[in-house]
């Protein structure tokens, strides 16, 4: 019976630190029109992030036919100066 406890024990503190490390592998990803980003598609960007990733677009105006979104992302708008 002990042994079993142990188990579920063993099992539950797992499942918290995988939990726990999705949420601190969550990055976030910079568009930029000129390049100086990781992407200058909202699409690819939107393709790569991961549920709980932030997208950061940068200034100007983004032309894009569709954008899809498939995962939780979170998307952030950088004011033009």
């Amino acid at each position: 019976m002990s042994g079993r406890r142990w188990l579920l024990g063993v099992l539950g503190t797992v499942a918290i630190l995988s939990a726990s490390a999705d949420m601190s592998a969550a990055r976030t990803w910079y568009l930029e029109k000129d390049g100086s980003g990781d992407f200058t598609v909202i699409q690819e960007a939107v393709d790569a992030a991961a549920s709980g990733d932030t997208l950061r677009i940068g200034p100007g105006r983004w032309y894009e036919h569709w954008v899809v979104i498939n995962s939780q992302v979170f998307y952030t708008r950088v004011n033009d100066k």
